[in-house]
């Protein structure tokens, strides 16, 4: 490879390269919320989630059986049958729907094996990278399935809730630039 192919490789001129999470993680949530909606209804059939979220019902059965070990979902068999929630969709963490989906999330392998890096003690980038996913983890620890289902609700910024407008969707702050006050 010359510099320029190798450059271009390392830092990624394509979506290949971008840090994103699997269509497990992605999927799996929106099944998840799917199944939340019909909460105090009763089961959800598997066809149904994978016809409204147009994905596979095979590749719905894996996520679903993933989130059952979990003990996130339960199955519930017979006529009446479907997937319904195994607690209270305030009870369900964010971390652990993406552990159940996805395994453990870290931004790089080092933060969490630290095997992995010979470097990690002299590391200058290091710690970016654990203020990233301490943030990252800090997120979805503090994010429940019931705040999904508030957010997915809403078809705007405001959402009226029983006591007052609540706003659902924070501004992340802009980072500090160079020679702005």
């Amino acid at each position: 490879l010359t510099p320029q192919q190798s450059m271009s490789t390392t830092l990624g001129d394509n979506e290949d390269h971008m840090l994103k999470l699997s269509t497990r993680g992605r999927y799996g949530l929106r099944a998840l919320i799917e199944i939340a909606h019909h909460y105090k209804e009763g089961p959800v059939l598997m066809g149904d989630i994978a016809k409204r979220q147009q994905f596979s019902r095979k590749y719905l059965h894996a996520l679903l059986t993933s989130l059952k070990e979990a003990g996130l979902v339960r199955s519930q068999r017979g006529a009446r049958g479907g997937y319904l929630l195994a607690m209270d969709p305030s009870d369900i963490l964010m971390s652990d729907v993406f552990e159940a989906l996805e395994g453990m999330l870290s931004i790089i392998d080092c933060l969490t094996d630290p095997a992995r890096c010979e470097r990690q003690q002299n590391c200058d980038t290091w710690p970016l990278w654990k203020r990233l996913n301490d943030n990252l983890q800090t997120i979805l620890e503090g994010t429940t399935l019931a705040d999904m289902m508030r957010e997915s609700k809403a078809s705007a910024d405001f959402v009226e809730s029983s006591e007052d407008s609540v706003c659902m969707h924070q501004k992340i702050p802009e980072p500090n630039k160079k020679g702005s006050s």
